[in-house]
């Protein structure tokens, strides 16, 4: 086996650049990628900037759970009211394990 030959300074010094330059590009990124799926997350969840658009998009929310709607009129597509949706899965469930 053959002894390693030193490693210079000129490697040392581009190895330690290299390393800091990728840690300063994670340090700028990721205030970016955390905002991102903050933002994301309050679109799912239906939270807003403020407590009182946050009801507001809440009462929106509610109200186009609780309407039909049509969804693709040329298909005959239709949102139901979440209550009477679950009704009907019920009733499908109990149908399909009664066969």
């Amino acid at each position: 086996m053959q002894p390693r030959a030193p490693i210079s300074a000129t490697t040392l010094l581009v190895a330690l650049l290299l390393f800091v330059a990728g840690a300063g590009l994670v340090a700028l990124l990721a205030p970016v990628v955390s905002a991102w799926n903050t933002r994301t997350l309050r679109a799912e969840r239906g939270w807003a900037q403020t407590p009182a658009q946050t009801v507001q998009t809440r009462a929106a929310q509610l109200e186009r759970l609780s309407q039909y709607t049509w969804i693709d009129r040329k298909t005959g597509v239709v949102a139901v009211p979440i209550e009477r949706a679950m009704q009907l899965y019920v009733q499908e469930s109990n149908a399909e394990s009664g066969r």
